[in-house]
C-alpha cells in the first residue's frame, strides 16, 4: 500500500468522524440517543429458536429410557459435526414412548439442516432414526406423531 492510498483511506475515516461530530452537535441529544438505540436493536443477534422434531426409531424397544435415546442422538451429532455443532444444536428428548418407538426432540432451529443430516449417520451405530416432521410447538409435533 503506497502513501497515497493510505492518505485517502485516512481522509475518508476523518471525514466520517467529523460528519458524526457535526450531527451530534447540531441535533438534539434525545434524537441521537434514539438513533443509537435503534441501531443497536437492528444489529441484535437473534434468540434461540426452539424447534421440535418428531421421530420414530428402529428397531423398536432399542431404547428403554429417555436418557439412552438422548445420549445416542448426542453421539450421532458429535460423530457427524463435532463438539461445536453439538453445543449449538443442543438436542433434548422432551417426549418418549418406548412402546411405540416414538419420540420428540427439542433442538435449536437454526441448525435444522445439520441436525437432520446427522440423523442419517445413525445407521452406523446400529439403529435408524426416521424424522416424521418438524414443528414449532410441542403440541403440533405430538400431532405429527399421530
Amino acid at each position: 500500500m503506497d502513501i497515497y492510498q493510505l492518505l485517502s483511506v485516512l481522509s475518508i475515516i476523518l471525514s466520517g468522524i467529523s460528519l458524526v461530530t457535526v450531527l451530534v452537535v447540531l441535533l438534539d441529544p434525545t434524537v441521537v440517543c434514539k438513533a443509537f438505540t435503534w441501531l443497536s436493536r437492528a444489529r441484535r443477534v437473534g434468540r434461540y429458536r426452539k424447534r421440535y422434531l418428531a421421530i420414530m426409531y428402529y428397531p423398536p424397544g432399542r431404547f428403554k429410557e429417555t436418557g439412552e435415546l438422548e445420549k445416542a442422538l448426542r453421539s450421532v451429532v458429535m460423530r457427524s459435526f463435532g463438539v461445536v455443532y453439538l453445543a449449538s444444536i443442543d438436542p433434548k428428548v422432551v417426549y418418549f414412548d418406548p412402546g411405540g418407538s416414538k419420540a420428540i426432540v427439542r433442538f435449536n432451529g437454526r441448525f435444522k439442516v445439520e441436525f437432520l443430516a446427522s440423523l442419517a449417520a445413525s445407521s452406523e451405530l446400529g439403529f435408524k432414526i426416521i424424522p416424521v416432521g418438524i414443528a414449532g410447538t410441542f403440541k403440533s409435533a405430538k400431532k405429527k406423531l399421530g
